[in-house]
């Protein structure tokens, strides 16, 4: 069995990201070895104060997608200018995911995208 990369995934981009988390849709990783991630962040507000707060949330429940309560990874991106900055992160084999967004306080607004890329077999 070969292994190949699929083509980019681009998520519906979030903008007014503020101190109240939103999440982007779920991901059925079932059939993937491995997922690319790639978040980019633009701070909205003029400075940059507050840090983003990436959490990857998982579930094994297919119909109501009944996600965990406590994110699986969380991570602080702490842009050093307004201008768009990204990070990338690897999901290892999941049966199906979600990324939240948040601003760790009230001061930053964020816009943010999400991308992704699967490794599969062929």
């Amino acid at each position: 069995m070969a292994l190949t990369w699929g083509s980019k995934t681009n998520e519906t981009q979030k903008t007014g990201v503020s101190n109240v988390e939103q999440y982007f849709s779920a991901w059925d990783l079932s059939a993937v070895y491995k997922t690319q991630v790639e978040i980019k962040a633009n701070n909205e507000s003029g400075s940059v104060t507050d840090a983003l707060l990436v959490r990857l949330y998982l579930t094994l429940d297919d119909s109501s997608h009944d996600w965990d309560d406590f994110p699986y990874q969380s991570w602080a991106m702490t842009p050093e200018t307004v201008n768009e900055e990204k990070m990338t992160i690897i999901i290892d084999t999941v049966y199906s995911a979600r990324v939240g967004v948040e601003s760790a306080g009230a001061t930053d607004d964020y816009t943010v995208g999400v991308s992704r890329r699967e490794l599969t077999g062929v």
